[in-house]
């Protein structure tokens, strides 16, 4: 007994483990009670309570002190009298667990106590007023242990974790909260065994955890494996932070409460980690600057989509490093589905910015890192965006188009009709700088693509664009945003000229009509028919373009749709007409444009003429030809033999404006080419000149077409003459040495 203190007496065991858990290393919760002395660890933290020595005479007062894992004294001072829980082991478990709960003013009577877990209630076993035990019951979730009694509530100071049923609890070498402040902290574990990290969530919230590599100690290549646990103990997902995979985002939060995270490795080791609530940007508001530090680390960034609508996001500022790195952006929608990917930074990718069209209601996510994440660290700003409505862009109408934040998406709507042939015309381009080409889409009014020259959309090497015959009647969009290769989705502008076909019908009185536009990137179509068994050419004059020269362009498709030729004329053309012969009898369509309608116009004559049928070309015998109207075609017959060698002269050709050759072509009684494949189909001259096609090879009729070819501004017309003769055979008597 020490001199001046009061007699304990006989205490018997003065020390003595708290009971089912006796001594062993590493156990996160231990007690130890003896009379006028209590102590337990908890949290890394030993906490022991003495009754005052020094006040025995006049009443024990409990005084509680409590240490660090390095003995340090943090903290005294008097026990709080009444209902308390102190202490409970073990701090996690599945269903069944049985569980001893310390502390003081409890009804020694087990029923009068209430026992819950994370506010399940739970059936005490036993009872008395310094300890209760208890089992976790079916449904409990993590969260902390509450007593009432005698209608006092007391809770426990921290959170009983529930883990999946059967879950190996000495497997688990200790536990912490893990702070969702950014921040990295230092966690240990010996090989084999977990290490438990809590920490409270919120539902429908997104948690994002980064392992610095650089700083770890002891783990090998496999890294470091994790389980994650909901409240109630559900396994949510599983898998190992690695160096070339350190950023671990987890799913989004099914339920509110405390998820548990096992972290654990075969060796023995010490690592940071850092997590955090991802952060959520809201459309319209500033952009949210987003930097990792650590290679291979990435960065999610959260954004609500309003049903069915429309979002732009882009990414600008870009300043990787080492610098000039790409960037990669993947979205996932509020399953989880992709939602589609980009990327800009280097050459070859040019979509700084990207859509979110017409999805379901829900939060979405956009994960973002280096294209290279061996070496570079990301640094960029994030940008959301709702379209912006640039209201009705009827056709045969112009509007001005403005991008003033980077991804931003501006919206049209116009009123189509089934059939309805359209062009768009772009001029007057602004784009900002980091700006590498501007694109336009579409979409139909059952949501798929509208169809620019053939593809669903078009960027700024294209001046002009055929819209595809309208699917449907209804209103149809169109989108316009800008594309960069650089550090920044840029801002721009451009004009725009939708405009509806111009139709134009060849009078059923005449061969020809014409035709104008009077908007930018207007086309123009123009129906020809081709009766049965009926040849015809379709020729193009007095071809004027405004305000520059250049040339014009047409499509002849057959009444199915299909392309029949290409027709050509005006500035450094000569092709200004073409002919169909043996076509299916139908309605064809001669389609008219510029192919840059920036800001041009243009005026044409379209002629449709059958074919001439000139007669009978007799061999050794001469005929004038004239071909009085642009794109004219003569046909003439010639009787022909096997064998049989014909000679054409062309001579007192005249071509008329624009004129450049008087040519003839024609077809074997086969059907082939008039002359010979492997000499040539066509001949022609501008002035005068001999062909000498080899011997025929075939008795019977063949015919001969008679055309002009020009260069310029029409189709060319004018006059000449053919000789038509054979060669003529002699034979000289024996003997007879005389000239013929």
């Amino acid at each position: 007994m020490v001199p001046g203190l009061c007699d304990l007496g006989n205490q018997g065991d003065s020390l003595a483990s708290f009971p089912a858990l006796g001594w062993r290393a590493f156990v996160p919760v231990l007690h130890i009670r003896g009379k006028g002395m209590s102590a337990w660890y908890q949290g890394r933290v030993w906490v022991f309570a003495f009754s005052s020595l020094l006040s025995c005479a006049v009443g024990a007062q409990e005084v509680r002190y409590t240490y660090d894992a390095d003995g340090r004294l943090i903290a005294q001072g008097p026990a709080v009298d009444g209902l308390a829980i102190t202490g409970f082991a073990p701090s996690y478990g599945s269903s069944g667990t049985s569980v001893s709960i310390q502390g003081h003013g409890f009804d020694a009577v087990a029923a009068n106590n209430q026992v819950s877990f994370g506010g399940v209630t739970a059936v005490v076993a036993s009872a008395r007023p310094d300890l209760l035990t208890t089992t976790v019951p079916a449904t409990a979730v993590t969260g902390p242990i509450a007593v009432v009694t005698s209608g006092k509530r007391a809770q426990s100071p921290i959170d009983f974790v529930i883990l999946p049923s059967g879950a190996d609890l000495n497997g688990i070498v200790g536990r912490a909260a893990l702070p969702l402040d950014g921040t990295y902290h230092s966690y240990s574990s010996v090989a084999g065994r977990s290490y438990a990290l809590t920490f409270p969530v919120t539902a429908e919230s997104f948690i994002s955890l980064d392992l610095n590599w650089a700083g770890c100690a002891g783990l090998s290549s496999q890294g470091l494996s994790y389980k994650l646990f909901g409240p109630n103990g559900d396994a949510v997902v599983n898998g190992a932070l690695i160096e070339t995979s350190p950023t671990l985002l987890l799913p989004k939060a099914a339920s509110s409460g405390t998820y548990t995270l096992l972290v654990s490795a075969p060796q023995a080791w010490t690592c940071s980690l850092a997590a955090q609530v991802d952060s959520k940007v809201v459309a319209e508001d500033s952009p949210i600057h987003l930097v990792t530090s650590l290679p291979y680390h990435t960065k999610r960034i959260l954004f609500d989509v309003e049903d069915g609508g429309a979002y732009g996001v882009g990414s600008s500022d870009l300043a990787n490093t080492p610098a000039g790195g790409a960037l990669v952006m993947g979205f996932n929608g509020p399953a989880g589905e992709s939602a589609g990917s980009y990327a800009c930074g280097y050459i070859g990718y040019g979509a700084c910015q990207g859509q979110i069209i017409y999805r379901p209601a829900g939060t979405y996510s956009a994960v973002l890192q280096p294209y290279d994440t061996r070496t570079q660290m990301l640094d960029t700003k994030f940008w959301l965006t709702k379209y912006v409505d640039g209201g009705a862009f009827e056709p045969n109408s112009t509007v001005h188009v403005a991008v003033e934040k980077p991804g931003q998406v501006v919206r049209y709507t116009f009123h189509g009709h089934v059939g309805q042939l359209l062009r768009l015309a772009m001029t007057d381009r602004n784009m900002g700088a980091g700006a590498w080409y501007d694109s336009i889409s579409g979409k139909t009014p059952a949501g798929d693509c509208i169809l620019f020259n053939g593809y669903c959309g078009i960027d700024s090497s294209n001046p002009a664009a055929d819209i595809s015959p309208l699917p449907s009647d209804g209103v149809y969009t169109i989108f316009y945003y800008i594309n960069s290769l650089g550090a920044t989705a840029p801002t721009g502008s451009v004009t725009m000229t939708l405009s509806d076909t111009v139709h134009a019908t060849i009078p059923s009185a005449d061969n020809h009509v014409d035709v104008a536009t009077t908007i930018n990137g207007q086309q123009v179509q123009v129906p020809i028919e081709v009766k049965a068994g009926e040849d015809i050419s379709i020729a193009l004059s007095d071809v004027s373009t405004q305000p520059n020269p250049m040339y014009l362009s047409g499509e002849v498709h057959r009444p199915d749709g299909s392309l029949v030729n290409y027709i050509y004329c005006g500035a450094g053309y000569g092709g200004c007409f073409l002919t169909i012969q043996g076509g299916a009898p139908g309605i064809y369509s001669l389609i008219l444009k510029l192919p840059d309608a920036r800001a041009q116009t243009f005026r044409a004559r379209v002629w449709r003429l059958p074919f001439v049928d000139a007669g009978t070309l007799d061999i050794n015998s001469t005929v004038n030809v004239s071909a009085a109207l642009p794109g004219q075609v003569l046909r003439y017959l010639v009787t022909g033999a096997q064998g049989e060698s014909l000679h054409f002269w062309l001579d007192n050709v005249v071509p008329g404006t624009n004129g450049q050759a008087m040519n003839i072509s024609g077809k074997n009684p086969a059907g082939d080419c008039f002359f010979d494949n492997n000499y040539g189909c066509n001949f022609g001259v501008s002035s005068y000149g001999l062909y000498n096609p080899p011997q025929l090879r075939l008795d019977g009729t063949y015919s001969l077409l008679v055309y002009f070819s020009g260069n310029g501004n029409q189709a060319a017309y004018g006059t000449g003459s053919i000789t038509l003769s054979s060669t003529k055979t002699i034979s000289m008597p024996p003997g007879d040495w005389s000239g013929v």
